[in-house]
């Protein structure tokens, strides 16, 4: 999965596998503990996300993990 690291914002951003117009890998959050069901936005620049917000443990290397990390999963649904 490529990574884009920006330090201008406090958000992690996911494609997960609702995301039809993503390409490559795609994030199965379901193994996760969804925030709610209602669809939000995100705006980086001139681009809007939709998606959830979502729970899950999110490791930066092997040893170094957060467990119930809030995170947003990208979905067009």
């Amino acid at each position: 999965m490529n990574v884009i690291f920006d330090t201008g914002s406090d958000w992690l951003a996911v494609e997960g596998k609702g995301c039809s117009s993503c390409l490559g890998n795609l994030f199965d959050g379901s193994k996760g503990k969804q925030v709610d069901k209602t669809i939000s936005e995100r705006k980086y620049g001139s681009v809007i996300l939709k998606g959830y917000k979502w729970f899950d443990t999110v490791c930066v290397t092997f040893n170094t993990c957060v467990k119930e990390f809030e995170y947003f999963l990208i979905s067009d649904q």
